[in-house]
This record gives C-alpha cells, structure tokens and sequence, in this order.
C-alpha cells in the first residue's frame, strides 16, 4: 500500500497481488468498500487472470507485491513490483500501461534472472520497492534506482542473497 501525495487529489494505490492487479483510491477515502478510481493489470474491476489470460504484456500484472510513486518535472510515477514476471514496471499517471520495464529485455518477458543467469538485467522475483531519501532515489529488491533509466553499470557483481543488486544516480 502506498499513498501518492504528489497529486492534486492524493491517491491510495494498494498491490492486489492474489488478483494480478493495482488498485488507485482517490483520497479522502469516506466511506467502507469504496470504488476503486483505478485498476492496473486488469481490463476491469471482476478480471483476475495473470497477465489478462496471456503472457506478459505492458497492461498486464502477475502477483504484483509492491507499489512506490515518484515526481519529477510535475510527471507522477507509479513503479509495481511485478513478482510473478520478476519485474519492476514504470506507469506515468494516470496511465494504465507501463512505459518503462526493469528485469526484463522487454515488456512481453517475463522469465526468472531475464532468462539467463544472474546478472546485472535479471530480477529473481523482486517483492519491494523503498525510497532511498538521502540520495533522493528509490531502490527495487534486486533492483536500480527508478529514477534513472540506465542499466546498471556491467561491471556489478553481487552474490543473489544480497537484496540490492545495483544504485545508480542521476547525474552520475
């Protein structure tokens, strides 16, 4: 769960990771069993199949875990933890279809380490996503910073165990 409150009107995002979606509540939310104001990963509120009934794509979600929300250049972004594909995915809101994939060669990829072995690409099903507040960036489990759309540097090694594989900067 994650409250966005870079936006006019504040919203709730939660990861409805049983369902393959992300769920976007306008806030104040007044009531109980509100509405949701936006559905990720689902073409509607009653659909739950992974990946809409298909393989990976760039509207769909495979048991998404977490959620973070960044701002730069009044453009509000929301970054899922998209487990079940071992990816991080990028959506300008409000925005229902990524725009930017980590852990992947691609949006219709959704393979353990991108298919190979470890390294500096792949995720091995990433569950969080943290603000890195004294640097100003945001960290993926086994993941880079979402602020940047660079890859890792090659010449990053760390053993599999270590949750963070990979910091990059802007302006580095």
């Amino acid at each position: 769960t994650y409250e966005d409150r870079f936006a006019s009107v504040p919203t709730l995002f939660v990861a409805d990771d049983q369902s393959n979606r992300v769920l976007g509540y306008d806030l104040p939310i007044t009531r109980n069993d509100p509405t949701p104001d936006l559905v990720i990963g689902q073409p509607n509120l009653t659909s739950t199949a992974k990946n809409r009934g298909g393989t990976p794509a760039a509207n769909s979600l495979y048991g998404p875990s977490d959620v973070a929300v960044t701002s730069q250049g009044g453009v509000r972004r929301l970054w899922v933890v998209d487990s079940g594909n071992h990816r991080v995915l990028r959506y300008d809101l409000p925005g229902t279809s990524a725009n930017l994939v980590l852990g992947q060669q691609n949006f219709s990829s959704g393979t353990q380490d991108a298919g190979g072995a470890v390294s500096r690409i792949g995720f091995d099903m990433p569950t969080t996503v943290r603000r890195d507040a004294p640097r100003q960036g945001y960290d993926a489990y086994a993941g880079a910073n979402l602020d940047d759309e660079r890859p890792p540097a090659p010449d990053i090694k760390m053993p599999r165990q270590v949750p963070l594989v990979g910091h990059l900067h802007r302006g580095a």
